[in-house]
């Protein structure tokens, strides 16, 4: 027995001062006591580091001392070194964790026991005999052996056990096999399968066989495949000699993958348990958590488009006259899976979507082709977005016009216009200008303007403009685009409400002032008008004021494109008239144009003219206007005055139809030289 130790005195445990420990009422930081030579808690001389159950101390000197309470999570040691300077560390505790000490050669110990290098040897274990006799004396049995409570965590036996626990709950719906062969690459793909059938016990059929790097993959759809496949590996000895390894783990169903027949069987049995032919309603409430099919191993998940496809095909095919769609908590954070629901299962009219994690309102677009009468929502995220109901009910109805129950609550009836698909939109007709004095202020106007407008010197315009007047431009949103027209040039400078929902920003690009709207017009990009496509409606001559709207198109000119785009447009012009016309609002909406406009802008044969034959009324053009269009008409062919205007009587002083004739006629050969100017 070493010294320090009284065998008279009672086995007790004291704190000492600054969080140390004492055995036998000896505080281990003080000089006077020490513990038995090779003790789990001093070991050694004192000139070296003891060995501890948790990290001994660093240095020399070892003066150090374990902090014995384990539930307050740290181990504490101090030692001092050789230079004379202390050094802390603050550690996780664990058996078999060492430092080595100063002096004392390297020591190893029994596995299990504690280990330290210092002057000591190896450590026993931590409840020593001197201990067990003790606490016999004492009239106490000793405890039975077991492990040393760890703060830091559970044993790495109990550690994987959790972890194999945790994995066996989460891989428990995995329904499918993932089988990788590393360096699968490397041998012929149809040597490999039948390689691997042949040595695996079960028979299989490999589906969606792929290269990812080296490895090759497929995937089985029997969870029975995975272990043969595993004791597979090893087994096959490829052409170079190498043995093929095998990989299994559990997975989902590969991307496209289908139910097998058997269970394809297995879900319609459910569904069928599930339908109710009274109602015309299939419950697939909670369908996850089904004991039958859980008991065969299916954890059927509608998110994922492999089961819901399988769903839907299964009412298409057995209940289409299903017209109730019950599926609530069933885990649904998207309803991608439902795209093809409205063409397969077009006579749906009521959705329960209650108690799933919804939180868009974009979600639901793909149910847009059903004419619901009922939807319910309750327990979706997206529901607590809207702090009004109003607005709530409002988006529905946008999406869902027909529904007339939402979440339970009965809403009114639904404010639509029924007609008729077949009905035919009535054809557009010409200009309206009220009466003769308002064309003879309008015509001229128009003329004008766009002429000034497309010369590239907009500047002119600001006498056109009222002082306090206001502009603004429109561009619509490109989701209605239905042709390859890219209004980009013109997308910066728009006032979009749908778009534009800042009020600063609204302000900014609302134009004031005669001199602003000038400065704004002249950096738009430059246009090209056609004057024969306008067409001008009055709605408003009242007094001094008039209010009317242009239609027409015109070609984005740009340096850099030598084929401009088409671009239709309506103008709206807000005027004041006393002696001349001054515009006080004037608002342009830019729009992509039909088809039909875009193959009648600016015929080939005849140039865009100064004046538009579009706004004259059916009485035709008076003998002044004849003039000007006859000479117009022969600038741009290149006919003289005489055959210009045969060609225009010819066509009721028609300029497109003028400028048709020519052209045929012209492709013909049958202009001569008498008909064209000299």
């Amino acid at each position: 027995m070493s010294r320090g130790y009284n065998k008279s005195r009672p086995f007790s445990v004291t704190a000492s001062r600054d969080g140390g420990r004492s055995f036998y009422q000896h505080d281990d930081r003080q000089g006077g006591g020490r513990m038995p030579e090779g003790h789990w808690r001093g070991g050694g001389p004192p000139r070296g580091g003891g060995g501890s159950r948790g990290e001994p101390s660093r240095g020399g000197r070892g003066r150090g001392f374990y902090n014995d309470n384990y539930h307050g999570g740290n181990d504490y040691y101090r030692g001092q070194s050789s230079a004379g300077k202390f050094r802390s560390s603050r550690r996780r505790g664990s058996r078999g964790s060492f430092s080595r000490g100063s002096y004392g050669p390297r020591n190893s110990a029994p596995r299990g026991h504690d280990r330290g290098y210092g002057g000591g040897g190896a450590a026993p274990h931590p409840r020593s005999e001197d201990e067990d006799v003790v606490m016999k004396e004492d009239g106490r049995n000793p405890p039975p052996e077991r492990h040393r409570h760890n703060p830091y965590g559970s044993s790495k036996r109990q550690r994987h056990g959790r972890a194999s626990s945790k994995n066996q709950k989460r891989n428990a719906h995995y329904s499918w096999v993932e089988v990788k062969i590393p360096h699968g690459k490397k041998v012929e793909k149809e040597w490999l399968i039948k390689a691997i059938q042949e040595e695996c016990s079960i028979p299989f059929v490999p589906v969606d066989f792929h290269y990812s790097g080296e490895s090759a993959i497929f995937y089985v759809d029997d969870l029975a495949l995975g272990a043969p496949l595993s004791e597979a590996s090893r087994k096959i000895i490829a052409p170079s000699g190498y043995k093929v390894l095998i990989l299994t783990r559990n997975c989902d169903p590969p991307a496209g993958a289908t139910l097998n027949a058997e269970r394809l069987e297995i879900l319609k049995t459910a569904m069928s348990n599930r339908y109710d032919p009274v109602t015309k309603s299939l419950n697939l409430s909670d369908i996850y958590n089904d004991k039958d099919l859980q008991g065969k191993n299916m954890y059927v998940e509608l998110h994922k488009n492999y089961y819901m496809q399988a769903v839907i095909k299964i009412i298409s095919e057995n209940i289409p006259e299903i017209q109730s769609l019950i599926v609530s908590k069933c885990f649904l954070y998207t309803l991608s899976s439902f795209e093809s629901l409205p063409e397969k299962i077009p006579n749906l009219k009521v959705i329960d979507l209650t108690k799933n994690t919804l939180k868009h309102m974009k979600d639901l677009q793909v149910l847009k082709g059903l004419k619901l009468e009922e939807l319910k929502l309750d327990g979706n995220s997206l529901c607590n977005y809207y702090k009004d109901k109003t607005d709530y009910v409002s988006d529905i109805r946008q999406m869902f016009p027909t529904v007339l129950r939402l979440d339970g609550v009965e809403l009114p009836p639904p404010i639509a216009f029924e007609l008729d698909e077949s009905t035919a939109l009535p054809p557009v007709k010409g200009s309206f200008f009220v009466n003769e004095e308002v064309k003879a202020i309008v015509v001229p106007f128009v003329e004008k303007f766009f002429t000034v407008f497309d010369s590239g010197n907009r500047q002119v315009l600001v006498d056109a403009y009222h002082e306090q007047a206001t502009f603004s431009l429109s561009v619509p949103n490109n989701s209605s685009r239905s042709n390859k027209t890219n209004l980009g040039n013109f997308a910066k400078y728009s006032r979009n409400l749908f778009k534009v929902k800042d009020s600063g920003q609204r302000f900014k690009l609302l134009k004031q002032g005669n001199v602003t709207v000038t400065a704004f017009l002249k950096d738009l990009p430059g246009t090209q008008h056609d004057m024969r496509s306008f067409i001008v409606d009055v709605s408003l001559a009242q007094g001094t004021l008039l209010l009317f709207t242009v239609d027409g198109v015109f070609k984005e000119i740009d340096s850099r494109n030598n084929n401009p785009q088409i671009i239709a447009f309506s103008r709206s012009f807000f005027t004041h008239f006393d002696n001349r016309l001054l515009i006080l609002n004037d608002e342009l909406c830019l729009k992509y144009p039909t088809e039909k406009q875009i193959k009648a802008a600016f015929p080939s044969a005849a140039p865009t003219p100064s004046h538009s034959p579009v706004l004259e009324s059916s009485s035709g053009p008076s003998d002044h206007e004849k003039m000007s269009i006859v000479s117009q008409f022969s600038k741009d062919s290149g006919m003289n005055l005489k055959y210009s205007k045969m060609c225009l009587e010819q066509n009721e002083w028609d300029y497109q139809k003028a400028a048709k004739m020519f052209s045929e006629m012209k492709a013909q050969g049958s202009i001569t030289k008498e008909m064209m100017m000299m």
